[in-house]
């Protein structure tokens, strides 16, 4: 009886190695084959899950913008901004009003001035403004009266122009609850 020939694991892999590059190959040249143009309906079956997987892979030359990044766009463009109603609009000048004339009280002494203007602040605004030297501060003679709602106002951000004898100030101030609290005081020609 002949002794059958034993096949060595090393010899195995070599085989499936050869195997799938030949099965590579295959796939290769059927891809090549249907880019020239020459298709058979045995070529567009083969290559049908090869170019699926190429499409899905590589976007496409001709799209410049991802259509599912489009999904959730609005058909229409948006609204302006929604400026206060006529009510809040109110609140934010008198509040502009009242915080500058209390900021250009520059006849106090730093305590007593920093007590007056505090609580106008918001939490993060009085941090940054409690080192200010009272008499740094160049408001004076402030006008309330003359105070106004610019347009770049929203239900949630206001700013007022304050005029005083320097020049017009913009005092900016978001809504905290039903309150407008004081968030920066830019001096004329300042950024607002």
């Amino acid at each position: 009886m002949p002794a059958e020939p034993s096949v060595s694991p090393h010899s195995a892999r070599s085989a499936g190695r050869r195997l799938a590059g030949v099965g590579l190959g295959v796939v290769l040249a059927v891809a090549v084959g249907s880019c020239s143009g020459a298709r058979s309906t045995t070529t567009q079956r083969s290559t049908a899950p090869a170019s699926s997987a190429a499409e899905s892979a590589q976007p496409s030359a001709s799209a410049s913008v991802d259509q599912g990044a489009t999904d959730y766009l609005p058909s229409q463009p948006p609204a302006g901004p929604a400026t206060p109603d006529p009510v809040a609009a109110a609140a934010a000048v008198a509040r502009a009003g009242a915080f500058l004339t209390a900021f250009a009280r520059t006849d106090l002494p730093q305590e007593q001035w920093w007590a007056g203007i505090a609580p106008y602040f918001t939490s993060s605004a009085a941090e940054v403004y409690h080192w200010t030297d009272v008499a740094n501060v160049t408001a004076h003679d402030v006008d309330p009266a003359g105070a106004t709602l610019l347009p770049t106002s929203t239900s949630y951000i206001a700013q007022v122009a304050v005029p005083a004898a320097d020049g017009t100030w913009t005092v900016r101030l978001v809504r905290v609850g039903s309150q407008w609290q004081v968030e920066r005081a830019a001096p004329p020609g300042g950024r607002p």
